[in-house]
């Protein structure tokens, strides 16, 4: 789906959502317009700048607020920076991969990638962060909207949520990032990338805990109530650790064997993407399993396997 005015909700007069291959935020504050990521591509930032001056065509691109530094979410700053002059605010851990984008591609495949991988899907174009956004930060407050940071790892190593308060209306959109995925990006990639199992196990259940009258996953709908998808993305998380140790009953695996029958159950053909975005996942849950002390490795004529604890 391409961002424009034809693929947006209106959830308040201040509030609106560019629906897009990744979830655009597009916040008017009086004459400041605030946008929650920039999309993928120089094209995304053109869609974006096109449908906020149509919005809101008193007012100007103050800031980029970035959930965090994956490509497809902060690949049209580097556009909207140029074109706008607007500021680009981040969490302190994920500043460096804006404005160094090797560094994704570097953690995703653990070393120098190959040149099949080496292009904007994980290398957005470089730019600053003016900004560092904490925990419980108040983003902004104007007279109309209001914002403040959620601290939500997992996904990523610092990714935040923003929880947007339209003063005028009384209503509430918690932009949630990769934070979760909606049900139909869950029925796509059963496996979504995830750096660190655990603290995104716990930033389902820290936003399970937040009231808000709309959610918005990046890659989802907008949504009136969140247990349901909490439920579904912590079930497809168990659901892999288990697939894993039930392969691990049967016999030590290497992580690469770990990886191609886990995919093979879940019916994922691996292309050199997919092989790097889920092969570091894997590796994730491998070390989250052995930190439970559910699973340990070893050495066998130099191969590192994997067993039970």
């Amino acid at each position: 789906m391409k961002i424009s005015l034809e693929n947006m909700s209106k959830v308040t007069e201040n509030i609106c959502v560019l629906f897009g291959a990744t979830n655009i935020g597009v916040l008017r504050a009086g004459k400041k317009i605030f946008l929650i990521d920039s999309g993928a591509s120089e094209e995304d930032g053109r869609a974006i700048l096109q449908a906020a001056n149509e919005l809101f065509p008193d007012a100007k691109i103050s800031a980029i607020i970035n959930t965090h530094s994956h490509a497809d979410h902060c690949g049209g700053n580097a556009f909207l920076v140029r074109e706008t002059g607007a500021e680009i605010w981040a969490s302190a851990g994920e500043k460096p991969s804006i404005e160094y984008p090797r560094l994704e591609n570097a953690i995703v495949w653990g070393g120098t990638p190959p040149l099949e991988i080496q292009h904007n899907f994980f290398e957005a174009e470089a730019t600053s962060v003016s900004r560092i956004l904490k925990d419980g930060e108040t983003v902004f407050n104007e007279d109309t909207v209001s914002a403040y940071a959620v601290s939500l790892p997992g996904h990523y190593f610092d990714q935040i949520g923003i929880m947007v308060q339209d003063k005028e209306a009384l209503k509430s959109v918690f932009f949630l990032g990769d934070a979760i995925f909606g049900r139909f990006r869950m029925g796509k990639y059963w496996i979504p990338y995830t750096f660190d199992i655990k603290q995104f196990k716990e930033s389902l259940h820290k936003i399970e805990q937040i009231s808000s009258d709309f959610y918005l996953p990046s890659h989802g709908d907008l949504i009136e109530e969140v247990s349901a998808l909490v439920e579904l993305n912590e079930f497809a998380t168990v659901e892999t650790e288990e697939t894993i140790i039930k392969l691990l009953e049967k016999q030590p695996l290497t992580t690469e064997e770990v990886l191609a029958r886990v995919a093979e159950l879940n019916e994922i053909p691996l292309r050199i993407g997919q092989y790097a975005l889920i092969g570091s996942t894997i590796r994730s849950y491998l070390s989250h399993l052995q930190e439970q002390k559910r699973i340990e490795f070893f050495f066998e004529n130099n191969f590192l396997r994997w067993r039970l604890a």
